[in-house]
């Protein structure tokens, strides 16, 4: 009994003392890359948008010849993560944590009531992104007769036994998002744009720097929406 309990308790400190070390290497992975208390405003902007595009570019996919989609599939990716890069080196596991992070911490400051649908929906969209990437790349590792590409995609519900059922699974799927989340992408985009809303902004009489810190830039927009509301009980 005595070497039971003695063995048990070497494996707990054994357990303790790698996800300590585990925890450590993220905290220190983490370190590295931008929070939305050091990131500017206009790459906040920026990393939104190249996301943006590179997901509808993936959604768009419509190439038959599998050496060209494997190519675009190639380009799209290193797009995607010279993109995610703009944070900061680090692990993607570690990118995507942090960029999340900021992404709603960003809507938690501007409006905290509409924050819970926000998340909601944003949390939906990161799982869509993720299986997209998958989608992706084991297509394109099934399309070079890689197994790894068939497993990947078997994870995520799309099997077949060559790349031609895979890509008709893959647009399927895509086509059915799109249905379900039908958007006036082009205004969204407008709102979205920092320069655009900066140009705005001044002519309301404040004077912002173009480099302004992303928390100092939600303070703006809080402090504008506070104004307004102010004047609209006025009236």
């Amino acid at each position: 009994m005595f070497n039971f309990i003695h063995g048990h308790n070497e494996v707990s400190v054994d357990y303790m003392t790698m996800r300590k070390k585990i925890q450590s290497t993220e905290e220190g992975e983490l370190s590295k890359l931008l929070s939305f208390e050091t990131i500017k405003a206009k790459m906040y902007y920026q990393i939104q948008k190249n996301l943006n595009q590179v997901v509808k570019s993936q959604q768009n996919l419509l190439i038959s010849n599998p050496e060209e989609l494997a190519t675009e599939i190639k380009r799209l990716n290193n797009q995607w993560v010279k993109t995610m890069n703009l944070l900061g080196e680090a692990k993607p596991e570690h990118q995507k944590n942090r960029w999340r992070e900021i992404v709603e911490r960003y809507f938690r400051e501007i409006d905290e009531s509409s924050f819970e649908i926000f998340l909601k929906t944003k949390r939906k969209d990161v799982a869509w992104d993720c299986d997209l990437v998958i989608m992706n790349t084991g297509l394109q590792l099934a399309t070079i007769g890689m197994d790894e590409g068939y497993e990947a995609l078997a994870e995520i519900g799309i099997k077949g036994d060559n790349p031609e059922q895979l890509l008709q699974k893959i647009k399927g799927r895509i086509t059915n998002y799109e249905l379900r989340n039908l958007k006036n992408t082009e205004e969204e985009s407008n709102h979205s744009d920092f320069f655009m809303m900066l140009a705005q902004i001044r002519k309301q009489g404040y004077s912002i720097d173009g480099n302004i810190l992303l928390e100092e830039w939600v303070g703006v927009l809080k402090d504008i929406k506070e104004n307004n509301e102010r004047n609209n009980s006025k009236e």
